[in-house]
């Protein structure tokens, strides 16, 4: 991790590594006088207009495979606790992903989700989903597609997964 990149975290007040190391730590201790000040200190980080749900009464498991990678740190996310997310999450900011009729999203590893994108209800995400910025996803999506607009709208389907496509001149 750059100089730049430590400050900049700094700067904003989100510490990534401190926060998920609470998180962890959460799930893995048994004293439940423990468990209430890594909950407190977990919503202490949230309080700055982000909530990421707690597992604290179903089974000791995350939300998230593996730490994800959120790119413009934890404002605006609402990820609630029943919601399951694969390795190698990239979500950008602003992103809801709820439940509806009490059933969470499920989604596969190596998603993209994009500013502002919403995630609602029952359905399965597959493996390889990048959903663009603004998109209200609310039916499954197939593995290896890219989503955008409102409804949904599925725009490329390939075996070859790029998050980012170099165009050449």
């Amino acid at each position: 991790m750059s100089i730049k990149s430590v400050l900049s975290r700094w700067a904003r007040g989100f510490n990534p590594d401190k926060y998920f190391s609470c998180r962890e730590k959460f799930y893995k201790t048994k004293s439940s006088f423990m468990k209430m000040y890594y909950k407190y200190k977990v919503l202490k980080t949230e309080r700055s207009a982000a909530y990421i749900g707690l597992r604290d009464n179903v089974e000791n498991k995350d939300i998230f495979e593996n730490r994800p990678v959120l790119l413009h740190g934890i404002q605006g996310l609402f990820i609630t606790a029943e919601a399951r997310i694969g390795k190698n999450a990239k979500i950008m900011q602003n992103v809801t992903i709820g439940k509806s009729k009490g059933v969470a999203p499920v989604i596969g590893d190596n998603v993209f989700i994009g500013a502002n994108a919403c995630i609602i209800g029952g359905i399965k995400i597959g493996n390889n989903v990048r959903i663009g910025a603004g998109a209200v996803v609310a039916k499954d999506v197939p593995d290896n597609t890219t989503v955008v607009a409102q409804p949904c709208r599925y725009i490329q389907k390939s075996g070859d997964y790029h998050y980012v496509v170099e165009i050449e001149d």
